[in-house]
């Protein structure tokens, strides 16, 4: 069974554990990479996205498993094409799909989402090398 919690920054969704022999900072990278991607693609000049900083967290709940979610900060033009940095969320869906949106102008809503309890992962530089052009070549 698969729960949803939207909360101000992203999505943060339970799903099973992994098995002991995934890497679960690969699985990490992979789901930020797709925020990243996600998020890049939905803006109105994909073309604008500069990748800033990445974080990613996780933690086991009470039944065992294992919670997503993170930030990205990026710098993108708007609508009008003027430029803002601004923080975003990601994380998984009830399709186990990685979704992106929400936005702040500073970290509290990550820091205030994904607190102590959290394991949190500075994957900014992975997600740099793994991030495919807007062409789709990588």
């Amino acid at each position: 069974m698969w729960k949803t919690t939207l909360c101000l920054m992203g999505l943060i969704v339970a799903f099973p554990v992994f098995a002991q022999n995934q890497d679960l900072r690969s699985q990490v990278v992979n789901y930020a990479v797709q925020g990243a991607t996600r998020l890049r693609d939905q803006l109105v000049d994909p073309t604008s996205f500069t990748l800033l900083d990445v974080k990613a967290f996780t933690k086991f709940d009470k039944h065992g498993n294992l919670k997503f979610g993170g930030c990205i900060r990026a710098v993108a033009a708007n609508g009008f094409g003027a430029k803002g940095q601004k923080w975003f969320g990601f994380g998984l869906n009830k399709k186990n799909e990685i979704g992106a949106g929400g936005e702040s102008d500073t970290a509290y809503g990550c820091a205030y989402i994904y607190g102590k309890d959290w394991t949190s992962y500075d994957v900014t530089e992975d997600v740099r090398k793994n991030l495919k052009p807007l062409d789709g070549t990588k």
